[in-house]
């Protein structure tokens, strides 16, 4: 079992290989063979093929940070921002809802896929 930046690191680097890692299990934030929320269509609708979990993760990221600043009546107030950051709820996010709490701990799905030919396999969601 290995997890998402690894497993895509050496995917890529490694292609001519990656038939050795068939049936290898690995945990994600994403799995563009899931659903998609109507903001992550528009948001692969921008890349040519399917973003990177790290690039997937800045855009959601971004956008997370701006819907904090918007519920705020003053965007640059640093300490309305934690709390709005902190007290999010169902935010839709790239490929479901994400919900932080005052404890700044986020609440997501987390993807299993798998690797067979040499690419990853959308196994299960898990909340």
């Amino acid at each position: 079992m290995g997890r998402d930046g690894l497993l895509s690191t050496v995917l890529a680097k490694y292609k001519e290989k990656s038939r050795l890692l068939d049936g290898l299990l690995a945990t994600d934030l994403y799995s563009y063979e899931s659903s998609l929320t109507s903001y992550g269509k528009r948001v692969t609708s921008l890349y040519k093929g399917k973003p990177t979990t790290y690039t997937a993760l800045g855009v959601e990221g971004y956008a997370f940070l701006v819907d904090a600043m918007n519920r705020c009546n003053t965007p640059g107030d640093r300490s309305c921002i934690n709390n709005m950051i902190r007290s999010t709820h169902d935010f839709k996010g790239i490929m479901g809802k994400i919900s932080i709490g005052p404890n700044g701990k986020a609440s997501r799905p987390l993807y299993i896929n798998a690797i067979h030919g040499g690419k990853m396999k959308y196994i299960v969601k898990v909340y």
